[in-house]
């Protein structure tokens, strides 16, 4: 019985407001979350420039393969838009990364 009397409870928050020390953490994890974002932000400008001047393989070339060329026939592989598919790609993968709406 006396153990019972003598233990402890956790506080229950009853209110809509957070502590003032949990609102001071919460402060803390967003400025480390921003401070993060800034940094993958900055990355990802720097991977984007490095993409921008590497040099595109000519479809003219020697070494070029067109593998979808077999498919041109064929509606269900929709190989007229494959450029336009992964053009769209990158920029939904920018936009994601970035949380551009």
């Amino acid at each position: 019985m006396e153990a019972e009397a003598n233990r402890v409870f956790k506080k229950r928050r009853t209110s809509s407001e957070a502590p003032e020390d949990r609102k001071d953490d919460a402060k803390e994890q967003a400025v480390a979350g921003d401070h993060v974002r800034d940094i993958a932000e900055m990355e990802l400008q720097k991977h984007l420039q490095n993409i921008e001047c590497e040099a595109e393989a000519d479809p003219n070339g020697p070494d070029w393969e067109d593998l979808d060329a077999e498919d041109a026939d064929d509606p269900m592989m929709v190989s007229e838009y494959v450029n336009e598919i992964f053009d769209y790609l990158k920029l939904t993968e920018v936009r994601s990364f970035l949380k551009i709406p």
